[in-house]
Formats: C-alpha cells, structure tokens, sequence
C-alpha cells in the first residue's frame, strides 16, 4: 500500500522508492494518481509500465481532474460511460460534459438516466 499513497498525494521521491524495493503494481499507482491530480507523476508511472488508462481516466473523473481525464483520454482511453458516471456520482458536471462531447451522443440512454440531458 505504500506506493499506492505515495502515488495518491504525488510524492514521486516515494514512488521512486517503493519501486527500487520491488513494488510493481504500476497501475493501481497510476490510478492513485490519477485520483490525486498528480499529471507528472502519472507520466512517470507510464514510462515504468503502467497502462490501465481507462482506469485512470475514472479516478480522475470521480475526483474532478479535467486535465488529468484530457491526457488519459489522449492515450488513448476509451471507458467513456464508467468515466462519465465517476463524474456524474461526484458532481463533476464540467467533466460530465467534456466526457460527453468526446463520446458523442451514442449512450443517450444512459444520460437520461443520470439525468445529464
């Protein structure tokens, strides 16, 4: 658990640590950071291994992180309606409506139904 609150409050000095001891969980630390708003050390976290963006891109939804969601999104993750509903529980509605514009309107159902339209 230690890389994964390092990574949660973005202390990259810590990251580092954990990591030279044999921690290797890259992306439940990724998705700490993701959740903290921690863009740089989410960028170190790539170049060690981690590649769950989508579960990233939830964190920093949920937590209200638009320009974490923006790079995630541009790696290339695609888990649009569990973002949107990690946004929509946390009251995140400039993420919400970001989310929605990138996805279009395929899943108007869903929108309905967390009342976004």
């Amino acid at each position: 658990m230690g890389l994964y609150a390092a990574a949660r409050e973005g202390n990259l000095k810590k990251c580092k640590f954990f990591i030279s001891k044999g921690a290797d969980d890259f992306d439940g630390a990724l998705h700490e950071a993701a959740r903290g708003g921690h863009l740089e050390l989410c960028k170190y976290l790539i170049a060690q291994g981690a590649d769950d963006f989508n579960w990233a891109l939830w964190g920093a939804a949920y937590d209200g992180h638009l320009d974490i969601c923006k790079f995630f999104i541009s790696k290339g993750a695609g888990s649009f309606n569990w973002a949107l509903r990690g946004a929509a529980w946390s009251g995140h509605l400039d993420i919400c409506k970001y989310l929605i514009q990138k996805n279009g309107l395929r899943d108007l159902k869903l929108y309905k139904q967390i009342n976004l339209l």
